[in-house]
């Protein structure tokens, strides 16, 4: 898969803030919220990206 700008800067967003909206992420890169949500969708079947969640076991033991 290649990636273009709009790939890259979703990318960058993503890294910077993994919370960030699609809506959010629209507005900044100056496209739509249904082009962002497509381009992610894209990049996590390429495996380009992968969505997980990470733990601090520190932080969980205090909140159980």
């Amino acid at each position: 898969m290649k990636l273009d700008q709009t790939d890259k800067k979703i990318i960058q967003l993503l890294g910077a803030d993994a919370r960030m909206s699609n809506n959010q992420m629209a507005k900044v890169i100056g496209v739509t919220e249904g082009t962002v949500r497509n381009r992610i969708q894209k990049l996590i079947q390429n495996k380009v990206i992968k969505i997980s969640v990470i733990n601090n076991i520190n932080r969980m033991e205090n909140l159980l």
